[in-house]
């Protein structure tokens, strides 16, 4: 297939180039498959605030491995707050892709666990062969007010690790929440995916605008030559 155009090459140049790097960031290596893990004790759901005097609390799903059951995982976790947070924690939760939400080391950049230290999971008198679904709860915390706390999960499964954390609760007094409260930020990641969505499409508007132009100048030379034609058979007769 040619293009005569040199715009629509172009359009099919990026056409091509969104369809094979976009994938990418959704494919992971890992055999171990990586999970989810949320603020919250409900099975796959997630909150986002509440009050200093409630439990932190963590559930998580999805940790699965083709040759191995899902009994042997072992679990640890800890809890953060966000005065030890950092960008890599930050930018690995359970919205972001696959192969952004699990990393092979803890992502502390050589600080401790502020608020609890690495606590291994045990599971007294369950089996999870058939069900990849876990949970944890911490009592008596001294939480602040206004501040931001992440738990995060070490998965070992054989000899495969896996870290992954959530995007955090927040603690405040209030009954009553306002979305506008939320301080979330989005992650690096996000952030770039939606400038380079955003520049993706205004580069085809822009190239859908010049191919109107371009054909609005063709047909106006197009019936300028008509006239011209027009003419000079006129003044022949």
């Amino acid at each position: 297939m040619r293009f005569r155009s040199p715009l629509l090459k172009i359009f099919f140049f990026f056409l091509v180039l969104s369809t094979f790097a976009f994938p990418q960031l959704v494919s992971g290596d890992s055999v171990l498959k990586c999970g989810k893990v949320f603020d919250g004790i409900s099975k796959g759901r997630d909150i986002g605030r509440q009050k200093a005097s409630y439990p932190i609390t963590a559930n998580w799903e999805g940790f699965t491995h083709p040759d191995k059951p899902d009994s042997e995982a072992q679990y640890q976790y800890a809890i953060i707050s966000q005065d030890v947070l950092t960008q890599t924690v930050l930018d690995t939760s359970y919205y972001a892709p696959e192969s952004k939400r699990c990393r092979d080391n803890d992502g502390l950049e050589g600080q401790d666990p502020d608020v609890i230290g690495w606590t291994t999971l045990t599971f007294k008198g369950k089996t999870r062969t058939k069900d990849t679904f876990g949970a944890l709860r911490e009592d008596d915390l001294d939480l602040k007010n206004g501040y931001r706390y992440y738990t995060i999960l070490r998965v070992q499964l054989g000899e495969e690790v896996l870290y992954t954390n959530t995007d955090g609760v927040y603690i405040t007094d209030r009954d009553n929440y306002d979305d506008d409260d939320d301080d979330d930020d989005l992650p690096g990641w996000a952030i770039g995916l939606i400038v380079a969505a955003s520049a993706l499409c205004a580069l085809v508007i822009l190239l859908l605008i010049l191919i109107a132009i371009a054909k609005t100048v063709r047909g106006e030379q197009d019936k300028y030559a008509v006239t011209v034609h027009r003419n000079e058979n006129l003044d022949k007769v």
